[in-house]
């Protein structure tokens, strides 16, 4: 007889909109926060600080689009699961690889950049 002891448990699929400001915020920002703004300044002049808002927009629609895709679905798996239903399990896979090689060069920027800003206090 199945009961509560059976049920396998799921991960929740849910986000709250401080949780969903969160992400969409560090999706646009990130660490390059601290490193940016004076080559965007250099670049952009008294415009870069739109071109931080225009990043956020086109940042936005992205999180849009990839929260209508997870509204399709009910398991979980993010990217690799929409591209290995839509295009099949290579591109799913292709998928995957490409998240986690994106990621790991997101966290190797961020390393780098702590290591630089650590050099002002340990020579």
């Amino acid at each position: 007889m199945p009961g509560p002891e059976n049920e396998q448990p799921r991960l929740k699929r849910e986000i709250s909109q401080l949780g969903f400001g969160a992400i969409a915020l560090n999706g646009t920002i990130g660490a390059g926060i601290f490193a940016l703004p004076a080559i965007a300044v250099a670049q952009a002049g008294l415009f870069s600080p739109w071109l931080y808002v225009l990043c956020g927009l086109l940042i936005m629609a992205i999180v849009f689009a990839f929260a209508r895709v997870a509204s399709y679905f009910s398991d979980t798996g993010g990217p690799v699961t929409y591209a290995g239903r839509a295009f099949g399990p290579f591109a799913g896979f292709q998928a995957g690889w490409l998240l986690t090689l994106s990621r790991a060069a997101a966290f190797a920027a961020n390393a780098h950049l702590m290591v630089t800003y650590a050099g002002w206090f340990w020579p």
